[in-house]
């Protein structure tokens, strides 16, 4: 596969790549062909389509989308010449962007079509503690073209002293800044199996606010067939659970 840089050089990848493959005891990939960009590329599809095919390149890898549209992610008139560079290329490809900064709902920073014109995106959000050696990942299925969407996954990395790379999943509602990206039905759903909760009590440990409260109760009457109103004695609000 080729690697398309336009922010960092052939050191630093080759850096991320030893720090997995010790960790994992393979050996480091030889069949990853890199490329230093400064051009976008539109202007540069002649050549790397020639190195595509001359090695037979079957995944591209477009680090990052902003430069490489050769001019302002926000205006159509870079972003769809570049589209069209890449359909010329005709292999499968990962580009990776950045977000909006400051805003709600993330999304792709620039112009619609970053996320139109993809076949699949993904959302990824990170969090890390100050002096922390692990960093919490959460990998979000935003859009699809075909089949359906897929529940988000959770990863923990892990920084070791000899410079190696470790990776393991992890339950995305044990890391509150990530479990927010999950859906408020599988939200409920985890929260409720410890028990039968008020939405009072649901507001709180999912950390939303009083204003959230009729939101959670409409979810939990939408779906009765996973949650139920549970009868308990001397309980003045009612309480919801999990269907058996």
């Amino acid at each position: 596969w080729l690697y398309l840089d336009y922010e960092s050089d052939e050191e630093d990848l080759k850096q991320r790549m030893d720090m997995i493959s010790k960790r994992w005891y393979y050996p480091t990939p030889h069949n990853v062909f890199y490329r230093r960009c400064w051009r976008g590329l539109q202007d540069d599809a002649d050549e790397i389509h020639n190195i595509i095919t001359r090695r037979r390149i079957e995944f591209v890898v477009i680090d990052s989308a902003g430069l490489a549209c050769g001019g302002f992610p926000q205006k159509d008139e870079y972003v769809l010449p570049f589209f069209g560079a890449l359909r010329r290329m005709n292999v499968t490809s990962l580009i990776i962007g950045h977000t909006q900064k400051n805003a709600e709902h993330k999304t792709a920073y620039g112009s619609g079509y970053w996320e139109n014109m993809p076949r699949m995106v993904y959302e990824v959000r990170s969090t890390q503690q100050p002096g922390d050696t692990t960093l919490n990942v959460g990998l979000y299925h935003k859009k699809v073209n075909r089949g359906m969407i897929q529940q988000p996954h959770g990863f923990k990395l892990s920084f070791t002293g000899d410079q190696s790379l470790g990776i393991e999943t992890i339950n995305l509602m044990d890391v509150t800044e990530l479990r927010k990206g999950v859906s408020l039905k599988n939200q409920l759903s985890a929260i409720l199996k410890r028990g039968a909760m008020s939405v009072e009590q649901i507001c709180s440990e999912l950390g939303l606010d009083d204003s959230d409260q009729a939101t959670v109760r409409a979810r939990l009457s939408q779906y009765k067939d996973i949650f139920i109103p549970v009868v308990s004695p001397g309980q003045r609000e009612r309480l919801w659970g999990l269907k058996a």
